[in-house]
């Protein structure tokens, strides 16, 4: 062991640093918030034998294409939490190891395209970068996509030798589909590089052919479960690849272009997109032009799609960590190699210390005292849970029903007859209430619960409340 770590003694380093950020504060840091703590209501349901469901009022929605999440991130945390009972913590175990396994295949795919030098840097601007690390940790399915490609490309220099490994990529592809659903821009990205080979008349293109193949098969099977049976299902791919119907095509440069002034958006679109581009260029002849295609067209449109949704930096995520093998060898092409060691140590440093500082992510857990409360005074309270990270912690409760805001915002056809506002279900309302808002509300119709979480009452004309007559 002691010899190994003599000769592997950077891994060894990287290891320990990412054991640390991995599982510090797994509960606590970054907070449990809404799409996290959805997932863990179903894992819950699951765990508990609800069935792989979500709450919607007193009914359960069984496998449900709102999740836009699969199996493989909803089942590991259910079983954890058949093992272990509920808590957040143990609920992101299986997250952790989703974590650890995306820095082996990163360290592995940056190996083979440029050596041990290279793996190592790009393990450790990975393992260092705080919007890895913090959307890893959460029950969601970003890093677990990411590792089930990161497994697929690492088969690229195998897929001419056998069709086995034709086969496994086209697994892996699937399969990150099935972990998450905008990983089904791979798609669109297999396409194109498909287009590239026939033109350069690259036998490629009947490999990749294959390869598309047995991804759609690797969906099939799952089909029921993700809800693509459903009709809504369509639906929904639409609303968000279309970017509602065309309107929030590139939204964030249209309607908030101030965003990208931050300095976590400056670093990944000023210098990791560049240079991971550059990289990828000069590592064209040793990956191939199908493998460079796919990865340079599969970053940029995660780029388009994070520019045309909220902003939020996890849609932006899977694209930046495609390029960021490539960024070392980015660098060395542009400077020396002395100089873009520095300038990576400076990267690697600064990422880390920012991350040190519980900087990229909220830390505060308004939601416990809030979940306390209600336990120890309302249980007796019909009311309507808004906010899931409350919900997720709350005891099983016939009084306390769930209703995602979402359904506020859509139309979901198998639930129209339920009451989605308060002036349709009549019953008080839990939720997150800022304070500048909570002064617009009329005196007397705010029950304060816990920080900024709040019990809204139902107006006095308010109709019977929903379910006092079933």
């Amino acid at each position: 062991m002691r010899s190994a770590c003599k000769q592997w003694w950077p891994e060894c380093l990287l290891a320990a640093f990412a054991a640390f950020f991995f599982i510090r504060e797994l509960g606590t840091f970054p907070e449990a918030w809404l799409d996290d703590s959805l997932f863990m209501i179903v894992a819950r349901n699951v765990a508990e034998g609800r069935g792989y469901s979500m709450p919607v009022l007193d009914r359960l929605w069984s496998n449900s294409y709102f999740l836009a999440v699969g199996p493989t991130v909803i089942l590991p945390s259910a079983l954890m939490i058949k093992l272990l009972g509920f808590s957040v913590a143990v609920a992101r175990i299986p997250m952790v190891i989703y974590l650890a396994g995306t820095m082996l295949a990163m360290y592995a795919y940056a190996l083979r395209i440029g050596g041990k030098s290279n793996a190592r840097s790009t393990a450790a601007l990975l393992i260092s970068f705080s919007a890895f690390v913090n959307t890893g940790k959460p029950v969601l399915g970003e890093i677990p996509g990411i590792l089930f490609l990161l497994l697929g490309l690492l088969l690229c220099h195998r897929i001419q030798a056998s069709r086995r490994w034709t086969m496994l990529f086209g697994v892996c592809i699937g399969m990150a589909f099935v972990t998450k659903t905008t990983m089904g821009l791979v798609f669109p990205a297999l396409g194109t590089a498909w287009i590239v080979a026939l033109l350069n008349k690259d036998p490629t293109w009947k490999t990749l052919i294959s390869i598309g193949i047995c991804s759609v098969l690797t969906i099939l099977p799952f089909a029921p479960v993700l809800g693509m049976l459903d009709p809504g299902w369509i639906r929904e791919i639409l609303q968000y690849g279309a970017a509602e119907g065309g309107s929030g095509f590139l939204r964030v440069l249209r309607e908030q272009p101030q965003l990208l002034m931050r300095f976590q958006y400056i670093y990944a679109l000023g210098i990791i997109f560049p240079l991971g581009y550059i990289g990828l260029w000069k590592s064209k002849s040793v990956i191939g032009s199908a493998h460079a295609t796919f990865v340079a067209t599969l970053a940029g449109l995660f780029l388009l799609y994070f520019l045309s949704e909220r902003g939020y930096f996890r849609h932006l995520l899977p694209g930046f960590v495609l390029l960021l093998p490539f960024v070392p060898i980015g660098l060395k092409a542009m400077l020396h190699e002395r100089m873009s060691a520095i300038i990576l140590t400076f990267f690697v440093m600064s990422q880390g210390l920012w991350q040190l500082d519980h900087r990229g992510a909220r830390r505060l857990n308004e939601a416990l005292p809030a979940v306390e409360r209600l336990e120890q005074e309302f249980r007796d309270v019909r009311m309507v849970i808004e906010e899931p990270e409350i919900f997720v912690r709350l005891s099983q409760n016939p009084n306390w029903l769930f209703l995602s805001e979402e359904f506020q915002l859509r139309t979901y056809e198998k639930f129209l007859d339920l009451p989605k506002s308060q002036k349709e279900h009549c019953l008080p309302v839990l939720q997150k209430v800022s304070g500048s808002d909570q002064a617009l509300f009329p005196p007397g119709q705010l029950l304060p619960i816990a920080k900024r979480y709040v019990l809204i009452r139902p107006e006095a004309d308010c109709g019977p409340p929903y379910g006092a007559a079933q």
